[in-house]
């Protein structure tokens, strides 16, 4: 237990020394939303990106989009949880 301790607080460093952070938070906000929410919608998704904090998700149909946009808030607050972090600002359904 103690090792893994030891093995993040490098690995957070040497992240926050490189400036790398951000990209790396960028990537996992990305993975968690294609992991719990792409799955389903893996046939309407055209991209999810991250851009000034804020995750955007193409979606093909606007049917689609209108009841994700009802969820928003849960599911920004859902991917800041997983981070341990208050990275993600903002959701938007393209």
């Amino acid at each position: 237990m103690e090792n893994d301790n030891s093995i993040k607080l490098v690995l957070s460093k040497l992240l926050s020394q490189y400036k790398l952070n951000e990209g790396y938070l960028a990537t996992q906000a990305i993975g968690f939303w294609q992991e719990n929410f792409g799955k389903h919608l893996k046939n309407y998704v055209e991209e999810a990106y991250v851009k000034n904090k804020i995750l955007f998700v193409r979606i093909k149909s606007p049917i689609l989009r209108k009841e994700l946009e009802y969820k928003k808030t849960q599911t920004k607050e859902e991917i800041n949880e997983y981070l341990k972090n208050n990275f993600i600002q903002e959701i938007r359904y393209l």
